[in-house]
């Protein structure tokens, strides 16, 4: 019974031994890897006309910097002279408008025309009305001929129009 004990576990190792896929799969080979020390690494030379031109880009870069700079400075300059210069006009405006009331308001006009021009204030004895029977109309007279180069040209056609239908 040993025996065939024996070969039973002889044919179940036979057996796992033909499943056994690893035995095809190829073995891997862990190898260190080989360093080596490099003395000097090979330099890569830059054009001198490559470097010429990389200084001019960089040196026309600072002078745009540096030219905006002082634009935008004197341009703030300008502003802040400018924005003084408004409140100084609007102050003065102010004041020329405050002096423009005065000189306006009421009591400066009478007194001015009773100091300078020798106004009064009007009484109830001078004024005189007067009441027409007549409706209000115009009427103009010889004496007073019209001296607008217009209106003598209109009298002159009148009077040509006036000798045609005559004659």
């Amino acid at each position: 019974m040993q025996s065939n004990a024996a070969e039973k576990l002889d044919l179940n190792q036979n057996q796992a031994r033909l499943y056994d896929l690893s035995r095809y799969e190829e073995a891997e080979v862990h190898q260190r890897p080989t360093l080596t020390v490099r003395t000097s690494r090979p330099q890569r030379r830059v054009s001198p006309f490559m470097m010429a031109c990389c200084i001019a880009l960089t040196v026309a870069l600072v002078s745009l910097s540096i030219y905006t700079n002082v634009v935008m400075i004197e341009l703030g300059d300008q502003l802040s002279q400018g924005n003084a210069e408004l409140e100084l006009l609007k102050s003065e405006t102010v004041l020329l408008e405050s002096k423009l009331e005065s000189a306006t308001s009421i009591k400066a006009v009478e007194q001015y025309a009773t100091n300078n021009l020798g106004m009064g204030k009007l009484d109830q004895y001078q004024v005189t009305y007067v009441q027409l029977s007549e409706h209000d109309r115009i009427e103009k007279t010889d004496k007073a001929p019209d001296r607008s180069p217009e209106q003598q040209l209109i009298k002159w056609l009148q009077e040509v129009v006036e000798y045609l239908n005559v004659g």
